[in-house]
């Protein structure tokens, strides 16, 4: 008579699960490299038309720049306003701006110029704070405070009237708003009216250019820039104030 087999609890006496191939192996670490550089072949699309976006962007908001600053609807006339301000007679300047706001009172692209002239001018005799923040406020009244050349003419404004504080508040906006290519010189005025100074610029008043100077030096010729608010010319400005 045979005897019964004894099977006993021991996991030992059974044959565990069959081991891996290293065939299995070798086919989950392909398809995690594969996956590792697929993530990273997105990553670098998705990375590169962000880029291109951003490129589009601010060449659009360079362009568009150019034409809030650069807009005026009657050449001849900019460019006699142009000639004026590169010249030094600023004065005359503002006559011809205002010749153009007697025609076309609602002109937000004179009332932009006539300001930043008032508000900038290196010309003691020329400058008027008051009347700057008037102009300034029309222009970005009539463009729904939406173009940033004219809020920026609107803190230039605001400082020389010692308001510093609107000054500080509306060149920020005027960042926000995007500048394009004139981000730098955004940026250099915010830090002026954050210390408490206006900003100007533009070459010496034309009378001082046509004055004898045979005792003294000729007055540098200013440096012609492609500067923002139709300023055809400024001289490197110091962040201490021309006064």
């Amino acid at each position: 008579m045979s005897m019964p087999h004894n099977f006993t609890d021991d996991p030992n006496s059974f044959p565990g699960p069959p081991p891996k191939s290293s065939n299995t192996t070798v086919i989950l670490v392909a398809i995690a490299v594969i996956c590792g550089t697929l993530m990273l072949i997105c990553g670098g699309v998705i990375f590169g038309v962000v880029m291109s976006v951003r490129q589009a962007q601010q060449d659009f908001e360079i362009t568009m720049g150019d034409e809030q600053w650069n807009s005026s609807g009657n050449p001849s006339a900019f460019q006699e306003y142009s000639g004026l301000v590169a010249e030094g007679r600023y004065a005359e300047a503002i006559e011809s701006v205002d010749e153009g706001l007697n025609v076309d009172p609602d002109n937000a692209f004179l009332h932009n110029n006539k300001a930043w002239l008032l508000a900038t001018c290196p010309d003691d005799a020329v400058r008027d704070g008051k009347l700057a923040v008037e102009h300034a406020t029309k222009a970005c009244d009539l463009t729904d405070w939406n173009n940033f050349a004219y809020v920026d003419t609107a803190a230039a404004a605001y400082a020389e009237s010692g308001d510093f504080d609107l000054a500080v508040k509306w060149q920020e906006e005027a960042i926000q708003l995007g500048g394009g290519a004139y981000s730098q010189d955004f940026q250099k005025r915010l830090r002026l009216f954050k210390a408490g100074k206006p900003y100007r610029e533009g070459v010496p008043p034309f009378h001082e250019m046509t004055e004898d100077t045979t005792t003294q030096e000729q007055p540098a010729e200013a440096e012609v820039t492609d500067a923002p608010n139709n300023k055809p010319t400024e001289t490197p400005t110091s962040e201490e104030p021309l006064n």
